[in-house]
């Protein structure tokens, strides 16, 4: 193969790899409730059946010391704050408006996103999360829920990622459900 076709071997490849969307659908309800639809609130994520490496939390977070628990319990607050900022900002921007929950008066749709898993690094800190979000009525009947996993980032299952990587995970979690929130209120 000539250096010509490789460079448009290579255009195809990176046109076709990657444009999917960045979840997978678990749950759908048809018809779609959502299209032309702009209000949505967001509630603050859920970590209350949270799994890290095959350990309850509080097994997990039991085998450090009082530092380090701090530390994890303001990791989870960032991802949720930097989730929430970036979801309500992006959403904004493609005619959604997401509100917190705390502020939200008769919206009919509610935003809940939990995290189920993450997984430790051989050193400390998460290597891994994965969120799963659930958009509900407002009485909790769920209508659609995707799982998502962000990419991973340079340090991987060897290292773990201290706060600032989770946070980065918050904002990846808030844009890709601004992405489907995009799909579906305006196909």
């Amino acid at each position: 193969m000539n250096r010509r076709n490789r460079v448009f071997a290579a255009a195809i490849l990176l046109t076709f790899t990657g444009c999917g969307p960045r979840w997978t659908a678990v749950r759908q309800t048809a018809p779609n409730p959502f299209l032309g639809q702009t209000r949505f609130s967001v509630v603050p994520i859920d970590y209350s059946n949270l799994v890290i490496s095959g350990k309850p939390e509080a097994t997990y977070v039991a085998g450090m010391d009082a530092k380090l628990q701090e530390a994890f319990a303001a990791d989870k607050a960032g991802i949720n704050q930097q989730f929430v900022k970036e979801l309500t900002t992006e959403a904004k921007y493609e005619g959604i408006n997401v509100t917190p929950a705390a502020e939200a008066v008769g919206v009919p749709f509610v935003i809940r996103p939990y995290i189920p898993t993450m997984m430790a690094g051989n050193f400390g800190g998460i290597a891994a999360v994965a969120m799963k979000v659930q958009i509900t009525t407002p009485d909790g009947r769920v209508l659609d829920e995707i799982g998502m996993q962000p990419p991973p980032a340079n340090q991987g299952l060897f290292n773990g990622y201290t706060g600032e990587q989770l946070w980065k995970w918050g904002l990846a979690f808030g844009d890709i459900v601004t992405d489907y929130l995009k799909k579906r209120v305006h196909p």
